[in-house]
C-alpha cells in the first residue's frame, strides 16, 4: 500500500497526461529466467505503443541495454547467473545505461530489507508476484510517458543547440560554432606542428539579386551556394555562414599554398556556374581571401581579420578571384577605411562638386546641353577625379547617395541658369546600376524635378548597357515609368557592353552615346570607323539620336558630321568646367 500511494502521489505531482494510442513505439525490456513468467508479462503488457524485448539472465540484460534504447526494464530478482540486485547495480554504474528506470518484479516476500536493498541497487519501484495487471499497466504507462517527455525535452534542447550553433537558412555552422571549431583546430595544429588555412568568401554583387529578384530568390541562391561550397571541400573541413552572403571555410590536414589554391579555384568555378531558381537563371561570382596559420596569425581574431583583408583585395582586383594575405594588405585596408570615412564626410560637407561638359549640336555648333560630372574636392589631396573614387563608392554603396546629390544639384543648377536668362538646357546625368535598381528611383526623380521647378524634358539619365541587361525585364519596367514622366533616357558608352541589338527596339530610350574608345581612332582605324558608321545608321533607323563623346580633333568632328551624328562633346570644344565657367560659355556661344 505504501509503494502504491507513493506512486499515485508521483502521478498527481507531475500532472502526467497518459497517452496510449497514436504515439510512437517505445522499447521495454522484461527479464526473467522462466519462460512462463515472460509469456505472462508479455500478455499483460500487450499494447500498440510498446515493443517488448525479452531477456533470460542478468548477462543477457547487460548486453540488450547496449543494443536498444529502453524506456523501462522490468527485472526479476532471483536469477541463476546474476541476481537482479547485481544486474541493477551494474546498469546504474554504466554511464550509457544509468538513466534507464528499473522496476523489480519478484516473488520475494515484502520484507523491508529486500525492498531497501532493491532501491539501494538502483530500482525505482517494486512489483510483487502474482502481478496486479492494472497496477503494472498504470506504472508502465507513467514511465513510458516520462520517457516521451524526456525525449521531447532532449529534442527541444537539441533544437535550441542547433539554433544557437547552426545557420537557420543554410544549415551550415554559424559564426559561434565556426569560432569554436577554429579554436579547436588551432589547438590541434599547434600540438601537431601543422598548418591550417582560413578561406573568407563573399558572393560578388549578391545584393543585386535581392534588389532585383527579391529576398526569396536570394535565400534560395544562398542555400544552393552553401551546398556547392560543401561539395568543394572534404568532410573533415568546416564550411560556415558568417551572415549575409559571407562564408568561411577551415581547411585542416596541413594545407599548402598549392592545395589552398586548388580549393579556391574549385569554389570560384562552382559558384560561377548559373543558378536556376524559381524558373529564373541567376549568376554571381565569388571573391576569396586566404590566411594561413601560423604565418598569418595563430588566433581566431587575427586569422579572420587577415582573411577578410585578403578577400577585399580580391574584390579590388576585379572580383571572381582569390588572394592570399600579405602584410602589405593591411596598409591598403587602412587606406580603404580612410577613403570611405573621407568620402562619407565629403558628402556631409558638400565637398563633391559638379563640372559640366558642353554638348554641341553638330550642325549649328551651338551648346544645347551638358553632361554633368562629379569631382571630389578632397581636403588634403585636392581635386579627385571620378575614376579614383567612383568604383570604390559603388563597392561600398555610397554611390547611391552620390547619385542623389548629383541629380538634385544638377536640377537646381539648371533652374538657376534659367532664372539668369539662359535657355532651358538638357542635363545628362550618369546613374549607377545600384541606383537604377532602387525601387523608389522614380519617386525621387519626381521629387527632385518638383523641388527645382525645371521641366522633366531637361533631364537626361545616362544608363550603361550592363545596368540595363543585368535584368532586362525589371529595367524596361523602370525605364517606362521614367518615360511616362517625360524624362529622357540614353545608353552610355554604347558598343563596349553586351546588349543585344535586337533588344534595342524594345527599350524606351531616346539616345545612344558612342564610347570615346571608338571615336579616338575613327579617322585612322577602319574597324572603328565601320563600328561608328553602323551605330549611327542603326540608331537613326530606330529613331534615336546619337551623341559622340571624346571628340578632340577637327578630323573626328568632320567624320562624324559626314555621318549625320547629332551631338558631340569633347576637348575640341571644352573640358568639363564649373557652373560659372559653363554659363560664360553659353553667353559667348
Amino acid at each position: 500500500m505504501y509503494l502504491f500511494a507513493t506512486f499515485q502521489f508521483l502521478v498527481s505531482f507531475i500532472n502526467v497526461q497518459i497517452i496510449i494510442n497514436n504515439t510512437e513505439m517505445q522499447n521495454i525490456l522484461i527479464v526473467d529466467d522462466r519462460d512462463q513468467n515472460l509469456v505472462a508479462l508479455e500478455k499483460v503488457l500487450k499494447r500498440s505503443d510498446l515493443n517488448i524485448i525479452k531477456a533470460r539472465s542478468g548477462n543477457d540484460t547487460l548486453a540488450m541495454v547496449l543494443e536498444h534504447d529502453f524506456a523501462l526494464v522490468l527485472l526479476d530478482v532471483q536469477m541463476p547467473d546474476m541476481d537482479g540486485y547485481e544486474t541493477a547495480k551494474l546498469l546504474r554504474e554504466n554511464r550509457e545505461t544509468s538513466h534507464i528506470p528499473i522496476i523489480f518484479v519478484t516473488a520475494i516476500n515484502k520484507e523491508k530489507r529486500h525492498i531497501f536493498k532493491g532501491y539501494k541497487s538502483g530500482a525505482v519501484d517494486y512489483l510483487f508476484k502474482p502481478i496486479d495487471e492494472e497496477i503494472l499497466n498504470s506504472k508502465v504507462s507513467v514511465f513510458l510517458e516520462l520517457n516521451r517527455q524526456k525525449k521531447l525535452i532532449e529534442d527541444q534542447a537539441t533544437l535550441m543547440l542547433e539554433q544557437a550553433q547552426f545557420d537557420a537558412l543554410t544549415k551550415l555552422p554559424n559564426r559561434t560554432l565556426f569560432t569554436d571549431r577554429l579554436n579547436h583546430a588551432l589547438g590541434e595544429s599547434k600540438r601537431n606542428n601543422h598548418k591550417l588555412a582560413i578561406l573568407f568568401l563573399d558572393l560578388d554583387r549578391f545584393k543585386n539579386v535581392n534588389d532585383t529578384l527579391g529576398h526569396d530568390v536570394g535565400d534560395l541562391l544562398l542555400k544552393e551556394a552553401a551546398e556547392r561550397l560543401e561539395n568543394c571541400v572534404r568532410s573533415s573541413d568546416t564550411v560556415a555562414r558568417m551572415g549575409g552572403d559571407e562564408f568561411t571555410i577551415i581547411l585542416t590536414c596541413d594545407p599548402t599554398s598549392r592545395s589552398c589554391s586548388i580549393v579556391a579555384k574549385k569554389i570560384i568555378n562552382a559558384i560561377y556556374q548559373p543558378f536556376y531558381l524559381n524558373g529564373m537563371e541567376c549568376s554571381v561570382s565569388a571573391s576569396i581571401g586566404i590566411s594561413m596559420s601560423p604565418s598569418d596569425g595563430n588566433n581566431v581574431e587575427t586569422l579572420m581579420k587577415n582573411a577578410d583583408v585578403a578577400m577585399y583585395q580580391a574584390k579590388s582586383a576585379g572580383r571572381n578571384n582569390y588572394q592570399f594575405y600579405s602584410p602589405s594588405m593591411n596598409v591598403k585596408a587602412l587606406e580603404r577605411l580612410t577613403l570611405e570615412s573621407d568620402l562619407r564626410n565629403a558628402l556631409e560637407r558638400n565637398d563633391l562638386i559638379l563640372h559640366y561638359q558642353p554638348q554641341i549640336d553638330i550642325n549649328t555648333r551651338k551648346i544645347i546641353g551638358s553632361e554633368v560630372l562629379v569631382r571630389w574636392n578632397h581636403i588634403s589631396r585636392g581635386l579627385v577625379y571620378p575614376n579614383d573614387f567612383i568604383p570604390f563608392a559603388e563597392e561600398t554603396g555610397i554611390i547611391t547617395q552620390i547619385d542623389y546629390n548629383v541629380i538634385r544639384s544638377a536640377c537646381n543648377q539648371n533652374n538657376l541658369w534659367q532664372k539668369m536668362g539662359l535657355p532651358p538646357l538638357s542635363m545628362a546625368v550618369n546613374i549607377s546600376a545600384k541606383q537604377f535598381r532602387q525601387k523608389n528611383l522614380v519617386e525621387l526623380i519626381s521629387t527632385f524635378l518638383n523641388e527645382s521647378g525645371i521641366s522633366s524634358k531637361c533631364l537626361v539619365l545616362e544608363l550603361t548597357e550592363s545596368s540595363i541587361m543585368e535584368n532586362a525585364d525589371i529595367a524596361v519596367t523602370m525605364m517606362k515609368k521614367l518615360k511616362e514622366m517625360h524624362v529622357n533616357l540614353a545608353i552610355d558608352d554604347f558598343g563596349i557592353g553586351y546588349s543585344s541589338l535586337n533588344m534595342l527596339k524594345y527599350l524606351p530610350i531616346d539616345k545612344l552615346k558612342i564610347d570615346r574608345s571608338f571615336v579616338q581612332d575613327v579617322t585612322c582605324n577602319a574597324s572603328d570607323a565601320a563600328i561608328v558608321t553602323a551605330i549611327i545608321s542603326m540608331a537613326h533607323g530606330l529613331g534615336l539620336k546619337v551623341i559622340a563623346e571624346g571628340v578632340e580633333t577637327n578630323e573626328q568632328f568632320e567624320f562624324l558630321r559626314s555621318l549625320n551624328c547629332d551631338v558631340v562633346q569633347g576637348f575640341l570644344f571644352s573640358k568639363p568646367v564649373v557652373a560659372d565657367e559653363f554659363r560664360e560659355l553659353i553667353v559667348m556661344d
